[in-house]
């Protein structure tokens, strides 16, 4: 008798598990779909480069900043330009944002970057504002890109930091 519950219950187990996988691969498949489609109407989308991994070396170099959220760092930095190292060794960014020096941990994995515990100075100036933001985003950072001398950081598909190569 014990037997036949768990045949009936297996039985309506399996169509039920099916029923579940469908709803997750159609779902899953339209939230693929959606992220594709809202790179693909920002105009920019992640280089295949970064999704195939890259080479962690082109790193090492000191970055400085040419665009931040789409605007050209002229007229958010009239003075001096943001820069950044990195020291994938050491896992650790060390930089000025425009103001302020800043350090913080480095994560990479492939294509994935991930910048935290960002420590930075506190001496007031009028780019302050400018400042913060510059060093909030460097936070937000999930990707990246280094193409010849151009270093692009993205995150959720969404290109939030350029640099040039400076030495």
């Amino acid at each position: 008798m014990l037997t036949g519950k768990t045949s009936r219950m297996k039985t309506h187990t399996t169509p039920l598990s099916l029923i579940l996988l469908f709803c997750f691969l159609i779902f899953g498949t339209g939230e693929m779909n959606s992220v594709k489609a809202q790179q693909k109407d920002n105009g920019k989308s992640l280089p295949e480069a970064t999704k195939a991994g890259q080479n962690e070396k082109a790193l090492e170099a000191t970055w400085e900043l040419t665009e931040m959220d789409g605007e050209a760092v002229d007229e958010l930095f009239p003075e001096k330009h943001p820069t950044i190292e990195f020291k994938v060794k050491e896992n650790q960014v060390a930089g000025f944002a425009g103001c302020n020096q800043f350090r913080g941990q480095l994560i990479l994995d492939e294509a994935y970057m991930k910048i935290v515990g960002v420590v930075a100075t506190k001496k007031a100036c009028p780019v302050l504002d400018e400042e913060e933001e510059f060093l909030a985003i460097l936070q937000e950072i999930g990707q990246y890109d280094v193409t010849g001398n151009e270093l692009s950081l993205w995150s959720g598909g969404q290109l939030l930091l350029k640099f040039r190569k400076t030495k």
